[in-house]
């Protein structure tokens, strides 16, 4: 049950509202119920999409995105006891790994809120998360047509500390390529040829 003064705070579009997380309560009920559904929409999703579209520059975008992020930390909570689907869970894994591995402290905090945005979409929202996916399997695809490139060895070479070897012939792009044919007639696609300009650096 609610408060009432927090329903009214909801209502206001105060952003300033301190919930207590309750786990045992599923991301995406919180986020599509009233009246949290009505705040997302309003006071994340509203001045977010502002932003994007008034923005000309990634750096007059960051304070927006990292702002968004935070309201849904804040408000909702993400952790894998609060989803339920597989995908959420993975990146919310993804999103511990990649950071494990970046050293550059001024960047952590977008790319932090960039992760929470992506996993708290594919959690609640069934519009955007199956768009999600239709993206990443135009990637697999370019990556066994061989136009998606492999990262070049060592790369990021800066503030990065994946445990070497990484990248170019060590990268799993590359290794998936090399095995392009067989892939391709296990899934039952059609050989879609395949790029031979892109190599590993």
């Amino acid at each position: 049950m609610i408060p009432n003064d927090v329903l009214n705070k909801f209502r206001d579009g105060d952003t300033h509202i301190i919930l207590k997380h309750d786990d045992r309560m599923p991301l995406s009920e919180k986020m599509l119920v009233f009246p949290f559904r009505d705040y997302v929409i309003n006071k994340v999703k509203k001045p977010l999409q502002d932003a994007i579209e008034s923005s000309k520059r990634i750096y007059q975008l960051m304070p927006a995105i990292i702002q968004a992020a935070s309201q849904i930390r804040l408000k909702f909570g993400i952790s894998k006891q609060n989803t339920n689907a597989r995908n959420t869970h993975l990146l919310i894994d993804h999103k511990e790994r990649f950071l494990s591995y970046e050293l550059n402290k001024g960047r952590v905090p977008l790319l932090a809120a960039v992760y929470d945005l992506l996993i708290a979409e594919n959690e609640h929202d069934l519009y955007y998360s199956p768009r999600m996916d239709v993206e990443i399997e135009f990637i697999i695809m370019d990556i066994l047509s061989g136009k998606w490139q492999p990262r070049p060895e060592g790369y990021p070479f800066q503030y990065w500390k994946e445990p070497a070897p990484f990248g170019g012939k060590y990268s799993v792009v590359y290794k998936l390529q090399q095995h392009r044919e067989e892939i391709l007639k296990l899934i039952g696609v059609p050989d879609v040829g395949f790029n031979t300009k892109c190599k590993p650096d």
